[in-house]
This record gives structure tokens, C-alpha cells and sequence, in this order.
């Protein structure tokens, strides 16, 4: 198996009026969703918890971005005791499916590039 060479994905050129209009698009999709409640993911399987963090939109402090339950002690010991689970099928995985897996997971970020971006304009105060 080849694995392809890294490459750093290039800086978006909001230059080209396709990119601020998927930008902008991704903004308005990214705006719906405000004020959703994100759970804890304990081996994939959601948490949801009493103690929440609230997390607002620093250039606009009454905006609420989301909430997201808080892990205890219990919490993180069972996340503990699923990793402790999986280890033994992780470590029997060959290094070439391993870096399958990761750049898995960097074109699925690299699909969502707007959306996580536009997550950040509202999160951070993240100018575009």
C-alpha cells in the first residue's frame, strides 16, 4: 500500500467570489444550528450530563453557540475502560490502516472546511 506524502491543505482564497459564496452559505447553515446541546461521546455512544458548559459568541456575548454536557470522575473512567476495550484490535491494526484512517478523517474535515470554518467565525469571533 501507498500511503500518499503529507501535504498542508492551502489557505482558502476568499479572492475567488465561488469560495465567499460557499463561505457565506456555510455562515446562514452554521447559524441554524446555534443553541444546540452537544453530549458527551463515550465509545460513540452519546452522554448527556446535568453540568453544562454554555459557550457564547464572544463579538456578540448574548449569542449562545451551543451547549456541551461536563464529564465527571465516572465519565472519564468508563472513556478510560472503552479505550483500555479497544486497544487490543487498535494494536493488532497494520501502521498503513492506521494512516488510512487519519487521512479518513482529513478529507472528511476538508469537506466540511466551510462549515468548520463558519463554526468558528460564531465560536472564537473569528474574522473571515
Amino acid at each position: 500500500m501507498i500511503i500518499p506524502d503529507f501535504c498542508s491543505e492551502p489557505p482558502l482564497d476568499f479572492g475567488r467570489a465561488s469560495n465567499r459564496k460557499d463561505f457565506e452559505a456555510a455562515l446562514r447553515r452554521v447559524e441554524g444550528r446555534l443553541g444546540s446541546h452537544y453530549p458527551v461521546l463515550i465509545a460513540g455512544e452519546p452522554v448527556d450530563t446535568l453540568d453544562r458548559i454554555v459557550s457564547y459568541n464572544p463579538a456578540h456575548p448574548g449569542q449562545v453557540i451551543g451547549t456541551h454536557s461536563v464529564a465527571d470522575l465516572v465519565h472519564v473512567d468508563r472513556a478510560v475502560q472503552a479505550g483500555w476495550e479497544t486497544f487490543p484490535f487498535w494494536s493488532r491494526t497494520s501502521v498503513e490502516e492506521r494512516a488510512l484512517v487519519l487521512l479518513r478523517a482529513a478529507e472528511a474535515v476538508r469537506k466540511r472546511r466551510h462549515e468548520l470554518g463558519a463554526l468558528m467565525v460564531y465560536e472564537v469571533g473569528k474574522p473571515w
